[in-house]
């Protein structure tokens, strides 16, 4: 009897022991311990409210500066396949999106970082992203949807637009205001609106202001290295709405002494449709710059053009006269040795069909002297006396026979 009871406890125990590995096997694997957001926890167990609230706060941390997103091939639909980055100077983490197109980063930590679009090496000729370099404040109070959209030939608008204006040109130390439009052309309200901007080297932004803007939404974070960020969060915008940001900006003080060219890039982010960017190029230099030079035109000197008139005028009202015409006066004299002066300086004045210069009105016509122009035959009492030698000639000898014949005529008498 006692060894049908001694079998019968072993195999109780037998039994018993089974069950309690099974069940040790059954419970959840251990994990790795994560601090609390108040800095760890106090050892010990702990009750089931407990361990509730420990996975609320991980589900937030989780949930803590998430980026997340669509990639579209613009008028055809999601594509996969498309490289995003998201990068600051000490870091970076990259995705490719999925065959819906859709990506996202998710507990990176707050701060500034900048998304890159990486397009495969066989699309990068074919295709390019509507948003590039975009800033992104990654924070813990809302999720930045950058739906990124790529096309292929002229640049496309998305259904919400963002437009950027202001001055073209700074001055070191001066502010200018700069305005940032958002458009809301869908039918219907827009969502998760966030604008962005980057600030170029050179640059800082010293105040953000946006109309029925709560002012915990309007930030300007200095990222250190990484640059200062611009960033409101705007919310909702009605369908056929718009709404306005105004950046202050300022140049820095130690500008280079030339003048130099920045652009600033803004981003806009909502959650219906592809993100959109908008840029502004300025002119960055000092006031007291000295203006280029204007060209210098010739200079004519006035001293060589006056006796040149005074001598045209008095050959033409020589001319109008029959006296000057057949015999020269010497009063004209004078005027040859300054007209020969004039012939060899560069000053002397063209006749008519040549180029001019200097100040001489159109409709004046200034006609040198006739003792200026060169000869070609005789003129004056030469001419006259040359038309008659023929008929003196004939004269001549006209005369010259009848001398012979009277002599003849004697000698034949006698």
């Amino acid at each position: 009897m006692s060894k049908h009871l001694t079998t019968l406890a072993l195999m109780i125990a037998l039994i018993w022991s089974t069950a309690a590995v099974t069940i040790a096997y059954a419970s959840p694997l251990p994990q790795d311990p994560r601090p609390s957001d108040e800095g760890g926890g106090s050892g010990g167990g702990g009750s089931d409210s407990g361990g509730g609230d420990s996975a609320d706060s991980g589900s937030a941390a989780s949930r803590c500066a998430l980026v997340e997103g669509e990639v579209i091939h613009w008028g055809v639909g999601a594509m996969g396949g498309i490289g995003s980055k998201l990068s600051t100077g000490s870091w970076e983490v990259d995705a490719t999106s999925s065959s819906n197109g859709t990506y996202s980063f998710g507990g990176l930590g707050t701060g500034i970082a900048t998304l890159q679009v990486v397009l495969p090496p066989a699309m990068d000729d074919s295709l390019d992203p509507l948003i590039q370099n975009a800033g992104v404040y990654l924070n813990c109070d809302y999720t930045t949807v950058a739906n990124i959209a790529v096309y292929s030939g002229s640049r496309v608008d998305p259904p919400a637009t963002l437009e950027m204006s202001g001055p073209s040109a700074l001055s070191p130390g001066a502010e200018i205001p700069i305005k940032l439009t958002v458009k809301n052309t869908l039918p219907n309200d827009i969502t998760n609106v966030i604008v962005t901007s980057l600030m170029p080297a050179g640059l800082t932004a010293t105040q953000v202001e946006a109309a029925a803007t709560a002012d915990e939404n309007l930030k300007i974070v200095n990222g250190g290295d990484d640059g200062q960020l611009v960033a409101v969060f705007l919310d909702t915008i009605p369908s056929g709405a718009e709404r306005n940001v105004f950046i202050t900006v300022k140049a820095v003080d130690d500008q280079p002494s030339s003048s130099q060219k920045i652009r600033q890039t803004a981003t806009l982010f909502y959650r219906e449709s592809a993100a959109d960017q908008a840029w502004l190029d300025f002119t960055i230099g000092t006031d007291d710059e000295p203006a280029p030079a204007a060209p210098i035109a010739p200079i004519v000197e006035p001293i060589s053009i006056t006796p040149t008139l005074v001598i045209a005028a008095e050959a033409m009202t020589a001319t109008t006269t029959p006296e000057a015409t057949a015999t020269p006066q010497p009063t004209q004299a004078p005027t040859t040795e300054p007209t020969a002066e004039a012939e060899s300086e560069d000053d002397f004045v063209p006749p008519d069909g040549l180029p001019k210069t200097g100040d001489i009105e159109p409709e004046v016509v200034v006609e040198p002297p006739p003792d200026m122009l060169p000869v070609t035959g005789r003129v004056g009492f030469m001419a006259e006396v040359e038309s008659y030698l023929p008929l003196a000639g004939v004269s001549l000898t006209v005369l010259i026979l009848l001398i012979f014949g009277v002599r003849s005529v004697r000698r034949t008498d006698l």
